[in-house]
């Protein structure tokens, strides 16, 4: 029904909310850690401190909560009991991981999502045990920016396929709440305070899914293999220079290397009076890209080679067919832009009163 679609959004609602708040107390906490006057190997000893002062006030909240999880997806938990149980799972939850205590996420974050939804089933329509698996998996979407994975997880934990409207609903609510409410999760909020620069969860690599074939130079100057080094070197590399490197071929067009002004001085020393032919002197297997490659791959290769460009051949017939550069393999990030410009551009052009 509609009407449970919208106690599902609802639902998902709290739970980003909560997400956010129990995410912003446990970092609130380490930071509060951090300032005591005491050596860092005691603060595990408080942490430990709070989780027995809490499991005396409430045992419930002791352990990993599966027991608890099973009462209130059943129904035999209720009332002000699941109150307690929030509140003492919560306040011994966020300073036992803010004390810097090895301890687990999942299991916890489960117990306390099927607690807010106890919560929300006091009040919200039946069936009454949809709302505990819908709390459940919605704080998981939410505070691990997980929303499929939590989706599945209730799926398969229920079998129940007509809860999947409820669940995609919930879910997808807690996680856009989420996303807009803090800007790192849980995990990666950690991370990012050690000093690691942390992505979008969810980005598309372009060079990944572009082809070298796509962003690749074909109008390229050549160098005949026939040519001797210093007739190449006088030709190619005096005072009309126009490119700092070029592909040397053989007859067949096959790809001999690459010759820079630091190759002809490294073939030098073997050949000082640069009589030799470039097919003579350039043996080394040269470094090369084939068509339907990655760019990924590509620049990867080219970091670990140190090359600036490097010559993209036929794979049977190691024929020259273009050439790719550092600034080629910009290009998949320049075309995004330039369409997001002009994307951009039309909105505008669009939203003006005519």
């Amino acid at each position: 029904h509609l009407a449970d679609l919208g106690m599902a959004a609802v639902c998902g609602l709290f739970a980003g909310m909560f997400a956010t708040v129990i995410t912003a107390a446990v970092y609130w906490v380490e930071d509060h850690f951090n300032k005591l006057p005491l050596h860092w190997m005691w603060w595990p000893a408080i942490g430990a401190l709070a989780v027995g002062i809490g499991g005396l006030i409430e045992p419930r909240a002791l352990g990993v909560g599966y027991d608890v999880i099973g009462q209130l997806i059943t129904g035999k938990l209720v009332g002000i009991a699941i109150l307690f149980f929030m509140i003492a799972k919560s306040l011994m939850w966020v300073v036992y991981l803010g004390s810097g205590t090895s301890g687990g996420v999942l299991a916890p974050l489960l117990a306390l999502g099927a607690g807010l939804g106890g919560l929300e089933a006091i009040v919200f329509p039946e069936p009454h045990l949809l709302w505990p698996l819908l709390g459940m998996c919605a704080i998981l979407a939410g505070m691990m920016r997980m929303p499929f994975t939590a989706i599945m997880f209730a799926l398969e934990l229920t079998h129940d396929a007509s809860a999947l409207p409820a669940l995609l609903v919930a879910c997808i609510i807690a996680y856009g709440t989420s996303v807009f409410l803090m800007k790192r999760s849980i995990l990666t909020e950690k991370v990012a305070r050690r000093g690691f620069s942390i992505f979008r969860e969810y980005s598309v690599n372009r060079l990944e899914l572009t082809a070298v074939k796509d962003v690749m130079s074909t109008e390229i100057t050549t160098i005949p293999g026939d040519l001797t080094l210093r007739e190449a070197a006088n030709g190619y590399f005096g005072r009309d220079q126009q490119y700092r490197a070029y592909p040397v071929l053989d007859a067949r067009r096959a790809v001999l290397g690459v010759l820079t002004r630091q190759e002809i001085a490294r073939l030098s020393e073997t050949d000082p009076g640069g009589e030799r032919r470039l097919s003579e002197l350039m043996t080394a297997e040269p470094v090369v890209a084939f068509p339907d490659e990655s760019c990924q791959s590509i620049a990867i290769r080219a970091a670990v080679e140190k090359l600036d460009r490097i010559p993209v051949v036929d794979a049977g017939t190691r024929a020259l067919l273009g050439l790719v550069t550092r600034y080629d393999l910009l290009k998949p990030y320049m075309q995004y832009h330039e369409d997001e410009r002009l994307r951009e551009r039309g909105f505008r052009d669009h939203e003006q009163p005519r």
